[in-house]
């Protein structure tokens, strides 16, 4: 997690208290939460996703799901990597059809990917547009969004916080 969001030792403190009261007001344990850190830290954080963002994010999905502290890490990681495609320039910029898959869903709803035509978004700020539209997009472009962001698996907790 250190390396993930290149904290410093003075770092530390506060966030054993965001991880710890956390682990007092859902169902998971700070170790729940940190497994999860380790497996999608990284990613998040070059996607634009901050501590505090990503360890709500992770203990929503835990106490949600109950799913393992690994599968979600591993599957936010795998999230992040999808929409962090566009940033790597893996998709034809010139293409009418989107950046990739998350974007064309996303443009779908009316939420942008790019702020300009050369810079994105962080997705961290992406996914806070999708939450407040969340309510009011049809469910074909839900489920849309959810399978360009997870894949076949739907996990509507990780957007509706």
């Amino acid at each position: 997690v250190m390396n993930g969001f290149k904290l410093s030792v003075s770092d530390i403190p506060p966030v054993l208290d965001k991880l710890v009261s956390l682990d007092n007001a859902f169902a998971t344990s700070v170790g729940e939460i940190t497994t999860a850190l380790k497996y999608s830290s990284f990613s998040a954080q070059q996607a634009g996703i901050d501590f505090d963002h990503l360890a709500a994010y992770i203990t929503v999905i835990s106490s949600v799901t109950r799913q393992s502290s690994e599968t979600i890490g591993q599957s936010l990681k795998t999230m992040t990597a999808r929409f962090t495609d566009i940033k790597a320039g893996k998709i034809d910029l010139a293409d009418d059809l989107g950046l990739n898959n998350v974007e064309t869903a996303l443009t779908r709803a009316n939420i942008l990917v790019t702020d300009t035509p050369t810079h994105f978004r962080p997705m961290q700020d992406v996914l806070d547009d999708l939450i407040k539209k969340w309510s009011s997009i049809d469910t074909l472009t839900q489920n849309d969004i959810i399978k360009s962001f997870a894949g076949k698996y739907r996990m509507p907790e990780l957007i509706v916080i």
